[in-house]
Parts: C-alpha cells; structure tokens; sequence
C-alpha cells in the first residue's frame, strides 16, 4: 500500500499522457462544443421568435412540435444554459409544463433519475 500511496506502484507513469491527451482532447472538441452551442442559441432565437408571434411553436393549438421542443427546454440547465434570455420560451415552456400529460412525463423521469442514481 505504501508504494501505491507515495506513487512507486508505476500508476504515475500514465500521468504524463494523460494530461496530454486531455489537453489535446480538448483541443479538438472546442470547435465542435463551440459549433454546437451556436447552433443552439441560434434554434433557441429562432423559437423566441417565433412564440412572440404565436402561442404555441408551429400553430396556435398545442401539437407536435410543442411535444418535440419542450424536452430540449428542460435540459437546458444540465448543459450550462439558461433560457433566461428567452421570455417567450419561458412563457411557452410553463404554459407546456403545465399540461397534465407534460406532468406525468416528468413524474416518470425524476422516478428514473431518481432509481438509476441509487
């Protein structure tokens, strides 16, 4: 255990590179994060937009398009996001978020979240 603990067990051997392909791993997946997260903000504009004009996403009448986005709203704040900027996607998404079908939905996904973290 001594070895272990003051690093002559060899596993200080695979510091070097790893902090090296960490490094470089970053390196390569900022311009994809980055591409990605422009693309989003830009989807998110594009939704704010158009719920300034209309109650719901594609009509003024609930449907598939509120079903489809309504999740990606949810999980914004899991990747660093806010939709704070965005006070007709916050409307939309309460007024979603209140649909009783959206409340058994997210039941069912805290009960999984909840089960599998155990």
């Amino acid at each position: 255990m001594a070895d272990v603990a003051d690093g002559r067990a060899g596993t200080d051997v695979h510091r070097g590179p790893l902090l090296s392909f960490a490094e470089e791993h970053a390196r390569r997946l900022a311009y994809p994060a980055e591409r990605y997260d422009k693309e989003a903000h830009r989807l998110l504009r594009v939704a704010e937009k158009r719920l300034g004009e209309s109650e719901y996403l594609a009509a003024d009448f609930y449907s598939i398009a509120d079903i489809a986005f309504w999740p990606h709203c949810a999980s914004v704040e899991r990747f660093g996001a806010s939709l704070d900027a965005y006070p007709n996607i916050e409307r939309w998404f309460a007024l979603v978020g209140k649909r009783p079908a959206v409340k058994r939905a997210v039941a069912i996904i805290d009960k999984v979240r909840i089960e599998t973290a155990a």
